[in-house]
């Protein structure tokens, strides 16, 4: 019967079926048998598709787990029956890996204890259990990231589970993002693909890693196309897509249609409603339309750093001349910040905002400070922090300090180049005058 229900919501997808009646279907069996832990299980695995029934997905996934378990024990909480040992692996595996992907699914703070808790319940039932285990393995990666434990739960994965595609890609990821080993990932990738040819998980993973890490540009492409004919309702490989069109081919109009059709499948998927905001802002240059859209992504995920970041730099273009259009941006600038403490870009911008826009000398320099001590080369800091020593604190040594900073990560940079050219002039240096200003006048023929 689990498998049956997963089955069914595969199918439901392919053939972009009814899933209103599908649901109701589900509700009927939970009626029928209210204690019935595959009945609740697969509602509530349904209702975590959709990021707006988190509190719902939570609330069920208690009721599966719950009914999963001897009524009449004197131990609390009472054992797991025999007979549903395996529905207890399965839901409690699928619940803690919701809480991991949906930031707690709502439960505060307490969610991470929460879900090692599921994750090493139901691996002590099934140590090698095919869904637990490698997703134990992620939660040790990204959450504890106790990176030397997540290896080792990986390894254990694949050791028992050699054929498991999604094991592969899984894996493929740890050792690009934490090992920084891009031969060994690309291995586990095309290994992945191997077992599985036509998954569009492991398809759409390994044309991130060659459309982002290798600028593999056709083959990224080719393996992009492939997923997308193998599921055109994989949200995340039509947001990934519509990223690479969009990015890579300029080719917005279509771009758009991939995230409006990721859109329509999942009406509350962040990442495709941030990328579409990003298209509208920058390629499509629909500023009222990509508004709507990073804030329609903060009402899904309230602390996506970078929707909060790109909002904050529109506000200020639309509405940063007024009062309240400031406060606005000011707002913003300060939650982006906070989801992502350690960005030296977002920092520094923030900084940048504070002198600009309220000459708050003191907070810009504790801001760009920050910034630095993340990031020393940080290109937004550099200039920034030579602005204010040049404009505020009247300190041109220090200032042109900063600009040559600036100019060791980027050397065609004109607007510190100009900076550098003034600062000579001022001093009465014509001919480290001139320098800048050719070197500046070369780099705006080359924008």
């Amino acid at each position: 019967r689990v498998f049956n229900h997963f089955l069914a919501m595969a199918s439901m997808s392919e053939m972009n079926g009814d899933l209103a009646k599908f649901e109701n279907e589900l509700i009927r069996e939970v009626t029928q048998d209210p204690e019935d832990p595959i009945g609740l299980g697969g509602l509530a695995n349904f209702m975590s598709l959709e990021q707006a029934r988190k509190g719902e997905a939570v609330e069920m996934f208690e009721r599966c787990l719950a009914a999963c378990r001897g009524k009449d024990s004197n131990v609390r909480p009472p054992p797991v029956e025999v007979k549903w040992r395996l529905c207890f692996t399965v839901f409690s595996s699928l619940f803690a890996t919701f809480l991991m992907n949906s930031d707690g699914g709502g439960l505060g703070e307490g969610w991470v204890r929460k879900a090692e808790e599921l994750y090493l319940g139901a691996l002590e039932i099934d140590p090698e259990h095919p869904l637990a285990l490698p997703d134990y393995a992620v939660f040790v990666h990204r959450v504890k990231k106790n990176y030397k434990e997540a290896e080792q739960y990986y390894k254990k994965a694949l050791e028992v589970h050699p054929s498991h595609a999604s094991i592969w890609s899984k894996y493929g990821n740890f050792l690009k993002s934490v090992r920084r080993d891009l031969k060994g990932a690309e291995a586990c990738f095309k290994k992945a693909i191997k077992m599985d040819p036509r998954n569009p998980d492991c398809l759409s993973t390994y044309a991130v890693f060659c459309h982002g890490t290798k600028g593999d540009i056709e083959t990224a492409e080719m393996l992009y196309e492939r997923a997308y004919d193998s599921d055109k309702t994989h949200v995340n490989n039509l947001s990934n897509y519509g990223l690479f069109l969009s990015e890579m081919k300029g080719d917005f109009r279509r771009a758009e249609k991939l995230y409006q059709a990721a859109m329509e499948i999942d009406p509350y998927h962040a990442n495709s409603i941030y990328n579409y905001a990003v298209l509208c802002d920058s390629g499509l240059k629909n500023q009222t339309l990509a508004e709507t859209l990073y804030k329609r992504c903060l009402d899904v995920s309230d602390k996506h750093a970078f929707a909060l970041y790109n909002l904050a730099i529109l506000v200020e273009e639309i509405r940063g001349k007024t009062d309240a259009g400031k406060r606005e941006a000011d707002q913003l600038f300060k939650r982006a910040v906070e989801a992502a403490p350690n960005d030296a870009v977002t920092i520094a911008d923030y900084g940048r905002f504070k002198m600009t826009k309220f000459e708050d000398v003191q907070a810009a320099e504790s801001l760009l400070r920050q910034a630095l001590k993340l990031d020393v080369g940080c290109l937004v800091a550099c200039y920034n922090m030579g602005i204010l020593c040049m404009n505020f604190k009247k300190d041109k040594n220090s200032a042109a300090s900063y600009f040559k900073n600036a100019l060791k990560n980027n050397g065609g940079h004109q607007p510190s180049l100009v900076c550098m050219a003034r600062i000579y002039s001022s001093n009465g240096d014509r001919s480290n005058a001139e320098k800048y200003w050719q070197l500046s006048l070369r780099a705006s023929e080359g924008e």
